[in-house]
């Protein structure tokens, strides 16, 4: 809505940029509607197909951003406290209600127990509060609806997948207890077919699975349907390039959390993961139709006048 706003501001004419709220039915209407050229979905598998199956009475075509369960793999010659730190960022950014953020933490065995100890004892430090407060990292996340769902991804990895729980866990008491708000919870031993490993969480939740060799990391890292990011940490450069070029997704970052989210990054398409390309030139070409104008001259070419300056 603030970016509305700041259009109408900006002195940009009417109807160039509209901001249209409401519920299912005005995106079936605006899917459906022979008038409106293409669209961009943001949102779930299931919802996506649907929304193929009503474009495809006229034909629209569809940009389709369906979430990501990035790995971040750290290796035991990484700068653990950064490795620690950045991390964290995958439940902290948005409250991990992110398609890019890194979330499923694969740490290499001879540091995996003292990689967990200080990603547990940073996570009690962080400020969970009003998101208008400075003090504040991450807030709520988006509903009770969200909030139940998630404590039931983690309740099952616990009880049903033989996984620890580390850290958080439970909603928030207190003076928080009225809201929305879980603590960042740290899910350990995951092994990585478990649904919490495969399927986004999409809250303040990490999982952490430790690896042996660089070549079960980047197995284990793949071995999702999505693709949209990757992140490394490790001090040998050769490692880092050889990790990165064997990595399925469309964004990596070394020894980063996701600075470089500017419209500079074009992704990889995969099954369950995008249908389009964003940032770049890639992503331009998104939104744009290739144009051919073909003009047959009345006279023949060498009687043409060239213009002043132009060469033949």
């Amino acid at each position: 809505m603030r970016l509305g706003e700041l259009f109408i501001e900006a002195g940009f004419p009417g109807g160039v940029f509209n901001v249209v709220t409401g519920g299912p039915d005005i995106g079936e209407a605006m899917v459906a509607h022979p008038g409106i050229d293409k669209i961009q979905f943001v949102g779930s598998g299931p919802t996506a197909k649907k929304v193929l199956r009503n474009a495809a009475e006229t034909l629209k075509p569809c940009g389709l951003e369906l979430g990501g369960k990035s790995a971040v793999i750290i290796f035991a010659d990484a700068d653990l406290q950064e490795a620690a730190k950045r991390g964290l960022s995958g439940a902290i950014s948005a409250n991990g209600q992110g398609c890019v953020n890194g979330t499923r933490l694969l740490v290499e065995r001879p540091i995996y127990d003292r990689y967990l100890q200080m990603l547990s004892a940073m996570a009690g430090h962080i400020s969970i509060g009003d998101p208008l407060e400075q003090s504040t990292n991450p807030g709520p996340v988006i509903s009770q609806a969200a909030l139940t769902r998630i404590l039931g991804i983690v309740t099952t990895a616990v009880k049903q997948d033989g996984c620890r729980l580390v850290a958080g866990g439970e909603r928030l008491g207190g003076e928080r207890a009225d809201g929305f708000f879980l603590p960042i919870t740290i899910v350990a031993d995951v092994d990585n077919h478990a649904g919490i490993a495969q399927h986004e969480v999409f809250g303040p939740v990490l999982t952490v699975t430790p690896f042996d060799s660089e070549e079960e990391a980047i197995a284990l890292a793949n071995g999702t349907a999505y693709g949209l990011g990757g992140y490394i940490h490790t001090q040998n450069l050769r490692r880092a390039h050889h990790v990165a070029s064997q990595l399925d997704a469309g964004m990596i970052h070394v020894n980063g959390s996701g600075e470089g989210m500017t419209a500079v990054r074009a992704v990889r398409r995969r099954e369950a993961e995008r249908l389009w390309r964003l940032g770049g030139e890639a992503g331009l070409h998104e939104f744009l139709r290739v144009k051919n104008v073909w003009v047959n001259l009345a006279k023949p070419a060498a009687a043409v006048t060239l213009l002043e300056g132009e060469s033949r």
